[in-house]
């Protein structure tokens, strides 16, 4: 009978912040939307197109920073793997042993960058939102490609959410969904606050 180590009694210890950390946000959404109610805006409706362009603005800024910290997290869940699959292969000296099982640290890792991850796509998504409606608002005076774009955006987040969680059959790994996706919010950001 083994003992287990010190891995095994920490592994569940980031889930519940990470769960906290989850309802809290999602709660808060909710909030924002029960206090717009009550100050008499509804969120679908047409914005004035001062307010529009504002947020637009404001929201393209914010997309930038997203794009660059989603970015940042692929390069070092990239590391992270390219390290563990080094350390494999030093430890095992041949290729035809089996691979070491992975470590509760290395898995504890991977789910805290995962949830990480996740969160940054669903601000994502609340922003690419809130900027097609503000565009919406605002159209004719900004293209219809725009507006497209901030649609296509969106439907290239839900099937990189797909991939994620393996609900569809996807064509392309995670990886390569998130690299197009993230050269496509940031050409949506910049096309944005050029237009805007």
């Amino acid at each position: 009978m083994s003992t287990p180590s010190v891995d095994d009694e920490n592994a569940g210890a980031p889930l519940p912040p990470m769960a906290l950390l989850a309802t809290l946000q999602t709660a808060t959404t909710v909030w924002e939307g029960v206090r717009e109610r009550r100050e008499g805006r509804d969120p679908a409706a047409q914005e004035a197109a001062g307010d529009a362009r504002a947020y637009l603005d404001d929201a393209a800024g914010e997309l930038t920073q997203l794009h660059m910290q989603l970015l940042m997290a692929k390069v070092q869940a990239d590391r992270a793997s390219e390290g563990n699959t080094a350390d494999r292969a030093s430890e095992d000296g041949s290729d035809d042993e089996p691979a070491p099982p992975v470590s509760s640290a290395s898995r504890l890792t991977a789910a805290v960058r995962r949830f990480d991850l996740l969160m940054k796509l669903r601000r994502t998504d609340r922003l690419l939102h809130g900027a097609h409606q503000r565009l919406m608002s605002l159209y004719p005076d900004v293209s219809e490609e725009l507006v497209e774009e901030a649609r296509q955006c969106r439907r290239e987040l839900s099937d990189l959410r797909d991939a994620s969680t393996g609900d569809r059959p996807a064509e392309t790994s995670f990886e390569e969904a998130l690299a197009l996706f993230l050269q496509r919010l940031l050409g949506f950001a910049a096309w944005t606050q050029r237009e805007v």
